[in-house]
């Protein structure tokens, strides 16, 4: 009876490792964010200064847009769905999230 070569482990992990293929055609999908505030000036401003404070890489994914308009909660809202359908077909692109701030 013949006896089996034993081979070392770091050999066999080497040859056992799928060699990493590079990803083609993937891309991070750009997001669109829509806030509507109720103030006209400290609403915008506070947001504004989140926006500044994020790091680099977020605003190169992300698109945040600050709109203050100084209405009550009811036309808040539709407020809100009118700048909404106003950027999608002004700049053709979909807003993917749509906060509207009291």
């Amino acid at each position: 009876m013949a006896r089996k070569i034993k081979i070392p482990n770091e050999h066999l992990k080497r040859f056992k490792r799928e060699e990493q293929k590079r990803k083609i055609n993937v891309r991070n999908k750009r997001r669109y964010y829509l806030i509507v505030c109720e103030g006209e000036k400290t609403e915008p401003n506070y947001f504004q200064g989140l926006k500044e404070d994020l790091p680099k890489g977020v605003l190169t994914w992300c698109q945040i847009d600050i709109e203050g308009t100084g209405r009550n909660t009811q036309s808040l809202v539709d407020e809100a769905l009118r700048l909404k359908k106003w950027y999608e077909q002004e700049y053709n692109r979909p807003i993917d999230k749509l906060w509207v701030v009291f």
